[in-house]
């Protein structure tokens, strides 16, 4: 019982090690990276509004 206790979280240790070190951005760009996200998202929703409005419309 105590060792799959510990192997379960030693997975989950090393699930979010893993993922914090490989997947997540350098804190330097952070602002940018976020910056360019934000514009993409507005833009994303921006279209999507304009295709619905289209799509209702025609």
């Amino acid at each position: 019982m105590s060792k799959t206790i510990a192997l379960v979280l030693g997975l989950l240790v090393g699930y979010f090690l893993i993922r914090k070190f490989l997947f997540l951005p350098p804190k330097k760009q952070d602002k940018q990276r976020f910056r360019k996200r934000y514009e993409a998202r507005k833009k994303e929703k921006l279209n999507a509004g304009d295709e619905g409005l289209h799509q209702n419309g025609g």
